[in-house]
């Protein structure tokens, strides 16, 4: 959206490229439209705000990158680099790791966002919220992410809902409702603090 009207997305594969900052896609008016294409956001001051994503391949946010107000519909992200913020967005009917933060990522924060109602396989242990390290290759990683003020609504499947497999992060303020544990695989330093499960499982050190 430029300042002088909406900005329709309707093509099967929606390039944006940022010339000048800023630029942005975003909604023009409620309910959010559900976009079934594929979206390549490049350049920077870029933002996407206010859209639905379905039937898409895993989605990478790029260092440096505020993903808000998005609702993922069946989705992942995946986030590699630093300094990512993912704010205010929706996933539901996941199937796989709703977010999945890897070694390389530093400073990820991942806040007020709602989980809910996913769709994988129940006894899949590929199946949290989200993840902080994928295995035993990133424990000594100090990713530092920050897992605040978010919600989780039965996030019944898999073995966790949150999973922490590196070192110096923040998990705190969080809800959980009909959800499974709160678990720390392994790393060191990290803060579990505030969070609160009702009707779900445990914290698992």
């Amino acid at each position: 959206d430029d300042g002088r009207g909406p900005l329709v997305l309707a093509a099967r594969g929606v390039r944006l490229r940022a010339a000048r900052p800023p630029v942005g896609a975003r909604a023009a008016d409620p309910p959010r439209p559900v976009l079934h294409t594929p979206v390549v956001v490049r350049g920077a001051g870029a933002r996407l705000q206010g859209l639905a994503f379905a039937d898409l391949a895993p989605s990478a946010a790029a260092p440096g990158r505020r993903v808000a107000g998005v609702v993922l519909v069946g989705e992942t992200l995946l986030i590699t680099g630093a300094d990512v913020e993912v704010v205010d967005c929706e996933f539901v009917g996941t199937t796989g790791i709703g977010v999945r933060i890897t070694g390389s990522a530093r400073n990820p924060h991942v806040q007020d966002c709602l989980f809910r109602d996913p769709l994988g396989d129940p006894d899949s242990v590929n199946e949290a919220a989200v993840q902080v390290g994928l295995g035993m290759g990133d424990t000594n990683d100090r990713i530092g992410a920050l897992i605040e003020r978010n919600r989780f609504e039965r996030w019944g499947i898999g073995s966790e809902t949150v999973s922490v497999k590196s070192s110096g992060n923040t998990v705190r303020g969080n809800v959980l409702v009909g959800c499974r544990n709160l678990t720390n695989r392994h790393g060191e330093d990290n803060i579990y603090e505030g969070n609160t499960l009702e009707r779900s499982g445990w914290i698992t050190v």
